[in-house]
């Protein structure tokens, strides 16, 4: 496990900021290479993807991806008018 964390995961995530995918086929594709990955991990093979993911405390790339994204717009790294995603409600 370690070797994909620190051989694979980085390759795949490279340049993720810039690229961005957003179709699902591409999201798919990216997604396949992690998936295939931990597939092959003795004792893993017969539990679905996302069983998977959490019993190695995983996340899926597009869930890192969003994550990422949703704190660079939180700690201001981004320049993004929250008006324009967010609806705020006041009580």
């Amino acid at each position: 496990m370690h070797a994909y964390l620190v051989y694979v995961r980085p390759l795949l995530e490279y340049n993720l900021v810039v690229w961005s995918p957003d179709t699902v086929k591409d999201i798919a594709a990216i997604e396949s290479v992690q998936r295939r990955f931990i597939k092959r991990l003795p004792g893993l093979r017969d539990y679905s993807y996302q069983d998977r993911l959490h019993c190695l405390k995983l996340q899926s790339l597009e869930q890192r991806r969003l994550c990422g994204a949703i704190y660079k717009i939180l700690f201001g790294i981004v320049d993004v008018q929250l008006g324009k995603f967010l609806i705020i409600m006041v009580i």
